[in-house]
């Protein structure tokens, strides 16, 4: 049986459209970027954005809930509208449903993901049980991603380029002190070790029996 066609589907114009202020994506990759534009050119727009409608004397407004990309490759394309559905969708909705499709699309970085985690905790008061819960995450890898906030800047460059897994981060957040998880860092990056390596190098620092962190 087909799905009916989405009934809610408008056109809307282009300069009456605002990104989303909670979008977690903070980079979009040109490359990729480019290749939407690419097809869009060529196929239009196949899957409509989602927005909401939001407060503006003048005229209709929209802020865009699912779709950034979408939207800027539209823009480079100078279309005057791009089909749109429109929802109604408080903060915490709009956040939880961009999470959502980047999570889904693996578009963020660990760090965006950790920082959008971070920010339903704090801007919504959340546990980090609930932000589980509404983005379909396991509790303790929430925890994780929003530990690694608590890391040097250098060692989330790292993360957020994926020079580095969140493995190996893990692994590093299990030492105290910002100057010895450096260090760590710093031989992980010179001798280029497994996340297995690290966490024997790791144990043998905080259970000293055999090689230690400094040697």
């Amino acid at each position: 049986m087909k799905n009916k066609p989405d009934t809610n589907i408008r056109e809307i114009k282009l300069n009456c459209i605002i990104p989303n202020r909670f979008q977690p994506r903070k980079t979009i990759d040109p490359k990729d970027l480019q290749e939407l534009i690419d097809s869009i050119k060529t196929h239009g727009v196949l899957e409509p954005i989602v927005v909401r409608p939001v407060q503006q004397k003048e005229q209709e407004q929209y802020e865009i809930i699912m779709g950034e990309r979408r939207f800027r490759s539209c823009q480079a394309l100078n279309k005057e509208t791009i089909p749109a559905v429109v929802k109604e969708a408080d903060d915490l909705q709009m956040m939880e449903w961009a999470l959502i499709e980047n999570t889904h699309r693996k578009d963020l970085n660990p760090i965006e993901r950790a920082k959008a985690y971070q920010q339903l905790v704090e801007t919504f008061h959340l546990t980090q049980e609930e932000v589980a819960r509404r983005v379909g995450a396991d509790r303790t890898m929430v925890s994780h991603f929003i530990r690694l906030l608590g890391l040097p800047s250098e060692i989330q460059e790292d993360i957020r380029s994926q020079r580095i897994t969140v493995g190996h981060a893990i692994t590093i957040l299990s030492v105290p002190d910002t100057m010895r998880r450096l260090m760590l860092w710093k031989r992980l990056k010179n001798e280029d070790l497994s996340v297995r390596h690290l966490r024997i190098i790791v144990d043998s620092y905080l259970h000293p029996r055999g090689v230690g962190l400094a040697q």
